[in-house]
């Protein structure tokens, strides 16, 4: 759920973004200030990424953890039995 949030609001800054840069770009007092914001938006699109990628990495995880859930954790006898409770 906080990662539907974060792309919600990645989304919505770039959108606000590029609002700003169009309702404020006709002043030319404002080109330093509107370059600036624009800037921002590759900080955006990194944040993005990483996001996309921990949501790749967590299904990632979902799935196998459910296609190893009835396996058991030890493939080998250990090699010490007399340490080893059972």
């Amino acid at each position: 759920m906080a990662l539907v949030i974060c792309f919600i609001t990645i989304g919505k800054a770039k959108d606000m973004i590029a609002e700003i840069s169009v309702d404020y770009g006709v002043d030319p007092g404002n080109a330093t200030a509107i370059s600036s914001l624009n800037d921002q938006v590759k900080t955006l699109n990194a944040a993005y990424g990483f996001d996309m990628t921990l949501l790749v990495l967590m299904a990632g995880n979902f799935i196998l953890n459910g296609c190893t859930m009835t396996r058991p954790l030890r493939t080998m006898a250990p090699k010490h039995k007399d340490e080893v409770e059972v």
